[in-house]
């Protein structure tokens, strides 16, 4: 973000809150958010303005920029994709790579369609992701082994929700 950027999204909260913004608390605001992507500095103070009742200050800046983040990312995936784009790219990987684990698959397709359902938290399938990612890595050097068994252990079979009610 741009110094000039910065100072137009202070000047709407300023035009909110007169004299919530003194030149020393602008020039430790701007320390703070200068590497903040513009636009989640523009949604966090959008965001700001419409729930705040006093000038918002770093805390609440801060929590603002790391919702709106989190909203941008998490638009960004399910918008780039969207659940049939995924597993369309899944399917393709599965048929271009003739030792994929259709269990493996099942449970890469289940997991985003819980995501893309709201049955999980963006963090939630984050976890999911690296787990099943961490599980790809152990098995990817038995994948040229001829086995006829599923190499996918019977734990990343359970659903996330079953996982967490046996532990």
């Amino acid at each position: 973000m741009t110094k000039s950027e910065f100072d137009g999204q202070i000047g709407r909260l300023e035009s909110q809150w007169r004299g919530g913004y003194g030149q020393e608390r602008k020039a430790l605001l701007w320390s703070a958010f200068q590497e903040v992507p513009v636009q989640d500095f523009i949604d966090a103070v959008s965001d700001c303005l419409a729930s705040q009742r006093a000038a918002p200050l770093l805390e609440q800046l801060s929590s603002a920029v790391e919702t709106a983040k989190t909203r941008r990312v998490s638009n960004h995936f399910t918008s780039g994709m969207g659940a049939a784009g995924f597993g369309d790219a899944i399917e393709l990987a599965a048929r271009s790579n003739k030792a994929a684990d259709p269990d493996f698959v099942k449970c890469c397709m289940k997991l985003f369609a819980d995501y893309s359902n709201k049955k999980l938290s963006y963090k939630q399938f984050l976890e999911g992701c690296d787990y099943l990612d961490g599980v790809a890595r152990q098995l990817s050097p038995l994948k040229n082994r001829a086995s006829t068994t599923s190499l996918v252990p019977a734990r990343t079979r359970q659903s996330i929700y079953e996982r967490d009610s046996n532990d």
